[in-house]
């Protein structure tokens, strides 16, 4: 994940920008761990930037009605979410490079061509379940080495294509 601490950001995003990742073990039900490293980190009231607030609204409600010791605070995020998709699915920015799509993966090359997801070892979200799925099935450090860093760039690459098109958003704005 990437954050800011700072309230007031300038538009330059990579001055104050910190990034932090977790991979949850293989092998065992990796819900709880998730619920603890959400809590953990997010602090209480801050505004999250996700793609797609309905799919992660439903994730998280599952992990607070499954851990009601972290219920409260789980809420309390799911509250503060905001969705990154909007502005496109609402077609209030437009580029021809989108090809009518408004997922991360189609405005992130619209906006910001030098990021690309097409040369990450773990390309897309489904290679990443497979991925982590295939994790707990093999005993070969080498491979697990090699898969757990494939993820870990693919999600770093997922949340930092949010900040970078933040800063896009942001420049358009400022432009007007």
């Amino acid at each position: 994940m990437h954050y800011i601490e700072e309230p007031n950001w300038n538009g330059n995003l990579s001055e104050v920008l910190k990034h932090e990742e977790f991979l949850a073990k293989t092998g065992t039900d990796p819900r709880e761990e998730i619920a603890s490293n959400l809590v953990r980190l997010i602090p209480e009231n801050a505004s999250v930037l996700c793609y797609d607030k309905s799919f992660e609204k439903l994730i998280i409600k599952g992990l607070a009605s499954d851990f009601p010791q972290y219920k409260e605070k789980l809420l309390n995020i799911n509250k503060n979410l905001l969705d990154m998709m909007t502005p496109f699915r609402e077609m209030h920015l437009y580029k021809r490079e989108m090809k009518g799509r408004h997922s991360i993966k189609a405005v992130l090359p619209a906006l910001v061509p030098e990021l690309r997801y097409d040369e990450l070892a773990v390309s897309n979200g489904r290679a990443a379940c497979t991925a982590y799925a295939k994790l707990s099935r093999i005993d070969n450090k080498e491979e697990i080495e090699r898969l757990s860093k494939g993820l870990l760039e693919y999600c770093k690459l997922d949340t930092f294509a949010m900040v970078k098109i933040l800063e896009k958003l942001y420049e358009i704005v400022s432009e007007k």
